[in-house]
């Protein structure tokens, strides 16, 4: 499914699958050019703009601003992406909060190898972060550095 030009805003609550605009979006799901600036509360798979966001989908000069909490797999823009998910010139600018799994772009990816996690492209921050260690730990604005993808702060877990 394609979701363009469209928005969100308002308080946003639920259990699973909570997303600021979407929920979930299952496989080959397209959001561009869309924004949410709901304040969004869950449990699991929480996201200021997806909840859940299919493998092979896309997110294209999107973002999120709202504040996003949640206990597992909570990001500032999606909480959980799955297999070749894109995320492209896209950001999130609200406060993440939760327990596990937390990121201030990304909660988890559940790629299953390097080549099957998260791509960023070309977003204007992402060309000027600063590679380093690995981490796995449950801070908002966690650190992650793979020597194929050097991310960072920006999601909490790589991998399945």
């Amino acid at each position: 499914s394609n979701i363009e030009t469209s928005h969100a805003s308002g308080i946003v609550t639920g259990e699973e699958n909570v997303g600021g605009l979407v929920g979930a979006g299952y496989i080959n799901t397209s959001i561009h050019d869309s924004y949410a600036t709901s304040s969004v509360q869950g449990v699991e798979s929480v996201g200021g703009l997806v909840g859940e966001l299919g493998e092979r989908s896309t997110i294209t000069n999107s973002y999120a601003t709202g504040t996003v909490s949640g206990d597992d797999m909570v990001g500032g823009l999606v909480g959980l992406t799955y297999t070749y998910a894109v995320i492209d010139n896209s950001h999130a600018t609200g406060a993440v909060s939760g327990h596990q799994e937390v990121g201030g772009l990304v909660g988890k990816n559940a790629g299953n190898s390097v080549e099957e996690r998260i791509v960023l492209l070309e977003a204007p921050w992402f060309r000027s972060m600063k590679s380093g260690q690995g981490s796995d730990l449950p801070y908002p604005l966690s650190y992650f550095f793979n020597r194929s993808l050097q991310i960072g702060f920006l999601v909490a877990k790589i991998g399945a």
